[in-house]
């Protein structure tokens, strides 16, 4: 792409590539355009060519999906008689908009990656930020109408005026209309729409300081999100009372008539519409999720470009790193390392604020989930899911101690809590990390027993499951407490807003620390799960082989006994345990990879590559319960007996056969043989 680049330089904080002369963002840009760009972005230096190709490739993915997936949309939605109603003309309006934003915006922002720079003009430029602005306008109003539509269904029902074709065609037209007047605006001079600053894409003008840029962005930001965003609200928060009613009085009616269900065909059709409220605020969450950080934008969020520095030195011009926010009582413990450093970006340190925070509440909740339906369910009460509850307090403390902090230090862009909770943080993230690898081991174990042994195992009990648990524990401590009595130490990340084991310092002792460390605590565990899946799935194999073989013989379908639907549940939750292992693996690979670079001086390191690897290791916390939760039909009963607003089916259309009734406890009846 850019010929004019060199190779990576040692000391070389941005990885790859700067050109020789003082080159900025701004340069490659043709001089019909120039009048557009704001004077703020010649501070900075080109984008590195690997991020225009980063942006290209995920640009170009995305726009495979959606307009794939938008077009079986609009042609399943519009082809099949059944699903054209008033209210699904809303839906194909929808998927129309999407489609339209990534066909018309994906080619262009592609072609651009690969030059590097704007080359359409600057009519283009004006063109594709208002087709940008108005498929997002149209996108949001049609889910705001959307969910009115379901409000009116759910909350008003009978009493409500149903929705007609003309009414869905009007509210559709209302949609476009509304969303051409705000995105027409600035091509007669109420704000204008200018380049990204990678400029690659263009959008409006938040740079400008005038009066009437400043108030466009001001009252376009009000009519097309929050005001969109709190009819939605008020809409779900009134859905989501009338489903909680409906399904009280639903069990209560039933209770007292001594039947099962009363579901009959219309609260069937209730049900389904309750369904498809959950789907429609899904899809509304995740477009606000998308949406919310382009509205956040400020004129310090440089569009992922570092500061400007000389090519030369590799130093910033105003001789500012990212050690420079840190407390004078912290810098002893920064390495020397990150002095070459320029500060990270701000809008970076927004991403890794918000994903932490995502993932905390997802974890926090998830796992207290698993905690509180294990512990409080007599039939999940079993030695095996012990460890389960083990893996889940784990993850829980995890997140519980790890993000809330990341989360303030990521809005003072440094970390701001004193030496001794940097130490603290990086032992408990330590701990837990070490508690969760080796309780999955232990569950392997488990799984290993049950499955390859069988009844020749020897059955664990609950006093062999806590002494497991204390073991985990006890093997934990040692291992995190060593580096608070001298071998090796706990230190800030390298954007300064984390702390964790002291992977740059090149003395044996702090060396052999993280090389025995990752001995015992990864790759022991995954040689130990590695063996135990072995032949759990030779055993498996050889299992259903000999079923088969079995039945042959008698000429039936099956030889399937209760003892034998045990075995078969036993193996899905090996496949359960055997995904799980995998994410977490997954997860913690990435930051073992970059001690053993630090350790081994294999490649530099930047702040950012630190920062993400330390939070690819937080993420496992999150994907325990998920899976634990998707795929347990007797934990998923449980948790919708005792949250039955969560279930999006009939109760009586429970799983109570096979699956359900020997899940996570499968050993249960092994146990008591």
């Amino acid at each position: 792409m850019v010929n004019s680049m060199i190779g990576p330089a040692s000391p070389q904080p941005l990885t790859w590539t700067v050109s020789v002369a003082n080159l900025t963002v701004v340069d490659r840009v043709p001089a019909e355009i120039l009048h557009l760009v704001d004077t703020y972005w010649y501070q900075f230096a080109p984008l590195e060519t690997k991020w225009h190709a980063a942006l290209a490739t995920a640009v170009g993915l995305l726009a495979l999906i959606s307009i794939v997936g938008n077009g079986c949309v609009i042609f399943i939605f519009s082809s099949t008689k059944s699903l054209r109603t008033p209210s699904n003309l809303m839906v194909i309006n929808l998927a129309f908009a999407d489609f339209m934003m990534m066909f018309t915006m994906a080619p262009p922002l592609i072609v651009n990656s690969y030059h590097e720079t704007w080359v359409f003009g600057a009519l283009m430029c004006e063109i594709y930020g208002m087709f940008g602005s108005l498929s997002g306008c149209v996108s949001i109003w049609s889910m705001t109408m959307i969910a009115y539509d379901r409000y009116n269904v759910i909350v008003k029902g009978l009493s409500g005026k149903p929705l007609t074709y003309a009414g869905s065609v009007l509210r559709i037209l209302f949609v476009w209309a509304n969303s051409l007047l705000w995105t027409l605006a600035p091509l007669f001079g109420w704000n204008r729409y200018v380049p990204e600053g990678n400029m690659s894409a263009c959008g409006t003008d938040y740079l400008s300081k005038d009066w009437i840029s400043v108030s466009y962005i001001y009252a376009y930001s009000i009519f097309v999100y929050w005001l969109p965003l709190f009819l939605i609200i008020y809409c779900y928060t009134y859905i989501l009372q009338a489903v909680s009613a409906h399904e009280r009085n639903m069990r209560e009616q039933a209770k007292k008539m001594n039947v099962a269900s009363l579901r009959s065909s219309d609260a069937s059709k209730t049900n389904a519409e309750i369904k498809l409220a959950k789907i429609a605020l899904v899809t509304i969450t995740l477009w606000f999720m998308a949406w919310t950080p382009y509205l956040r934008r400020k004129g310090k969020m440089a569009a992922f470009a570092e500061p400007h520095f000389s090519a030369w030195t590799q130093t910033v011009v105003s001789n500012v790193t990212v050690v420079d926010k840190v407390p004078p009582e912290m810098l002893h413990m920064v390495d020397a390392h990150w002095y070459q450093f320029p500060p990270m970006n701000p809008l970076w340190h927004s991403i890794l604020g918000f994903a932490i925070f995502i993932l905390g509440v997802v974890s926090i909740i998830g796992n207290g989930c698993v905690i509180y339906i294990f512990t409080n369910t007599k039939s999940l009460r079993t030695p095996s899911n012990l460890l389960v509850v083990n893996l889940a307090f784990s993850d829980f403390l995890m997140m519980f101690t790890m993000a809330p902090p990341m989360v303030i230090n990521c809005w003072h862009e440094t970390w701001s809590f004193g030496p001794f909770a940097c130490e603290l943080y990086g032992m408990l993230g330590s701990l837990f990390g070490c508690a969760s690898i080796w309780t999955m081991t232990m569950i392997a174990f488990d799984r290993y027993n049950v499955i390859v042994k069988g009844l020749s195992g020897r059955p664990m009990t609950n006093n062999g499951a806590l002494l497991r648990i204390l073991g985990i524990w006890a093997f934990a401590l040692l291992w995190t407490l060593a580096p608070l009595f001298g071998w090796n130490r706990y230190v800030p990340e390298g954007n300064m807003t984390a702390c964790g084991t002291d992977y740059l310092n090149q003395d044996f002792t702090s060396r052999s620390y993280i090389l025995i460390y990752s001995g015992f605590v990864y790759y022991l565990p995954l040689f130990s799960i590695i063996y135990s899946y072995i032949y759990i799935i030779q055993a498996v194999s050889a299992h259903e082989k000999n079923m088969r073989e079995q039945a042959k013989k008698m000429n039936v379908a099956s030889l399937r006994s209760q003892e034998a639907q045990n075995t078969s549940t036993e193996m899905k939750l090996a496949k359960v345990a055997l995904v799980t292992i995998s994410l977490w693996f997954m997860a913690w690979t990435p930051y073992l990879v970059i001690n053993y670079t630090g350790i081994f001086k294999a490649a530099p390191i930047s702040p950012l590559a630190t920062i993400w690897g330390s939070l690819f290791a937080k993420a496992n916390a999150v994907y325990n319960p998920i899976v634990y939760g998707i795929s347990h039909p007797k934990y998923r009963a449980a948790l919708y007996q005792k949250f039955p607003s969560l279930s999006c089916q009939d109760s009586s259309a429970d799983d109570g056969q096979s699956v359900a009734s020997a899940t996570t406890g499968v050993s249960e009846e092994k146990t008591g043989a």
